[in-house]
């Protein structure tokens, strides 16, 4: 994508060698005034840049910074429609929430990330951890041209495009707990939360959160014995913004490809890197409970289960909970 703003432009001219760029160069290619490029350079090093200054030599790039910012993110995507355009704030109460509130200025694709939430949200009214540390935390506005009936398929397409995204970062390990998980070694990696606006036959949004656990080394204690991060997953710190621009790839075309074919193909794939295939698990519904072995995910997007009688069951939503193998004493147990 071809770079637009100064600071844009600063970073290009800086990147091109490892060597010193003299400030008139750079005023010359730019057109504008060295005042006009210190000023940017400090904001540069503002958000992490490790810019060195010579008077006689010019500028220096030694380190990029690991936020997930647009001058990182947006060279990067290779994308249609996600991510354009893309929003970055250094902290905000919610991702979703700041869409939400702007569904009709913003087009398709429009994606917002933060480095931080206050009010980072999960499934079931949950709090989502969102501390600072090089973590994703990003939303993604769509607006599908399909029956609201078909919108929770969504939360597979996104579970789809994460895991894709996490397994080609190197985590081969990962996997999906239907219907928006991502699990690594039976603790949680990343978590996906769906939201709709819409009336009887139209939608109007869904905005797609996603929030993945990159570079966390300290968890909450309550948290300590389900959650995950990447880093711990690959022995080494992930990039944010290229692990940010990998995921929006993904589910760029994770998206078109839903558009285009339906669920079939993408249910394959989560299917093969299924974490209940098998499993004996307990399912909360709205007003009751049901228990059985997890047969697979279903073309339409459901979870079949196979009751104790031989009976299939097709579930389309609600709180899965694996349940301890025989002499574990019968209890469920969260993953």
């Amino acid at each position: 994508m071809k770079a637009t703003s100064t600071s844009d432009r600063i970073l290009s001219a800086l990147s091109v060698t490892d060597g010193w760029v003299s400030s008139a160069r750079i005023v010359e290619e730019l057109g504008v005034s060295r005042m006009a490029v210190c000023k940017q350079v400090r904001r540069l090093r503002g958000l992490g840049y490790g810019i060195e200054a010579s008077p006689r030599r010019g500028y220096r790039l030694k380190a990029r910074t690991q936020l997930a910012i647009p001058e990182e993110v947006t060279p990067l995507l290779r994308t249609r429609l996600i991510g354009r355009p893309y929003r970055y704030f250094a902290e905000i109460d919610s991702t979703s929430t700041f869409l939400r509130s702007r569904i009709a200025e913003f087009p398709e694709g429009a994606t917002v990330a933060a480095g931080s939430q206050s009010r980072g949200r999960g499934r079931f009214q949950r709090d989502w951890f969102s501390p600072p540390g090089g973590n994703v935390y990003l939303s993604v506005l769509l607006k599908p041209a399909v029956s609201p009936l078909l919108a929770p398929q969504l939360s597979l397409v996104a579970a789809s495009a994460v895991l894709r995204a996490l397994r080609a970062e190197g985590c081969g390990e990962a996997g999906v707990k239907w219907p928006n998980d991502i699990m690594w070694r039976g603790r949680k990696l990343a978590g996906i939360l769906c939201e709709m606006e819409a009336e009887a036959d139209v939608i109007h949004a869904v905005i797609v959160g996603i929030g993945v656990n990159a570079n966390l080394t300290e968890f909450p204690e309550i948290l300590r014995p389900t959650a995950a991060s990447l880093r711990e997953a690959l022995g080494r710190p992930v990039p944010a913004p290229a692990l940010t621009a990998r995921i929006l790839n993904s589910l760029d075309g994770e998206y078109a490809k839903w558009s285009r074919d339906g669920l079939p193909g993408i249910v394959a794939f989560l299917n093969r890197h299924s974490t209940l295939a098998g499993r004996e698990v307990t399912i909360a519904l709205c007003r009751d409970k049901i228990r059985g072995r997890v047969h697979s995910i279903t073309d339409a997007g459901m979870l079949r289960l196979i009751r104790a009688n031989g009976a299939a069951h097709d579930i389309a939503s609600g709180e899965v909970r694996l349940c301890r193998p025989a002499g574990g004493g019968g209890r469920d147990v969260r993953p």
